[in-house]
């Protein structure tokens, strides 16, 4: 599997506008909570699940790309202007509110990960919508921005630590006290991407090999990168979450090219 099939979407939301009203009500729905509610008898192991609408920043469509342990949700959302590609990163609260974080000067965010502190990490444009800037909010729910070396926040743990990938197309962490950001280099290929940091601050993500192919890796304390492999007969996989035990998940091509968890 070549670079092509794994590389992520990046800034590229999918902020879709349709004229036609019936596709506009299925945009809607996009950002959506799901809870489970334990049925009445405790014996049964069936859960029931609701679906919550979320609603918008006042746009036609939102879409929801993390929670953390208190149902806070993360995000993009289309707002009253509701222009093509002109989305805005929003959190939730326990009200059901949804609040804009608006941007780093220019037109367009995205909330990509929240720790349980309500911490937000995404991108966002800048000034003249130059490049995006990787950006974390702080206890006022501002943006922080880590500069032009940081274009994409993935993913943040309880430490305030970021991953995701740089302007050189490689992943990172950045520290949240300094902003001082690691470069974790890749797996022989010209980039790699931080999809997912644990307690411990050990990322996980993919990169492109010597050979061209796209691997997961995971980092140790030293900040070393290995190689998860792939599936048998396969030739690609992406590592997109890690747990404090350091096991991760993701999915990985099969000698037929299908992609498995």
């Amino acid at each position: 599997m070549k670079l092509s099939s794994f590389l992520p979407a990046r800034k590229e939301l999918l902020t879709k506008a349709d004229s036609n009203p019936h596709t506009a009500k299925v945009y809607l729905s996009v950002g959506l909570l799901v809870a489970s509610l334990g049925l009445g008898n405790p014996t049964r192991a069936e859960l029931q699940y609701t679906i919550t609408d979320l609603g918008s920043l006042d746009g036609t469509h939102s879409e929801g790309l993390a929670i953390n342990a208190s149902g806070q949700v993360t995000g993009s959302s289309s707002t009253a202007n509701d222009v093509v590609h002109q989305s805005h990163a929003f959190i939730t609260h326990s009200d059901g509110s949804m609040t804009d974080l608006g941007t780093l000067g220019g037109k367009s965010s995205a909330g990509n990960g929240i720790n349980d502190s309500g911490q937000v990490t995404g991108w966002a444009s800048t000034a003249n919508d130059r490049p995006s800037h990787a950006f974390t909010t702080n206890s006022a729910g501002k943006m922080i921005d880590w500069g032009s070396v940081g274009e994409i926040g993935d993913a943040i743990n309880a430490s305030g630590q970021v991953t995701g990938m740089n302007d050189d197309s490689k992943a990172f962490i950045i520290q949240p006290n300094d902003g001082t950001m690691t470069v974790l280099g890749t797996l022989g290929g010209n980039w790699s991407h931080g999809l997912g940091i644990n307690a411990s601050g050990h990322v996980t993500g993919m990169s492109l090999t010597a050979n061209g192919d796209t691997h997961a890796f995971t980092t140790h304390p030293s900040g070393v990168m290995t190689d998860l492999g792939t599936l048998s007969g396969g030739s690609g996989s992406v590592g997109k979450s890690i747990n404090a035990s350091g096991q991760i998940t993701g999915h990985a091509t099969t000698k037929d090219g299908y992609p498995h968890a």
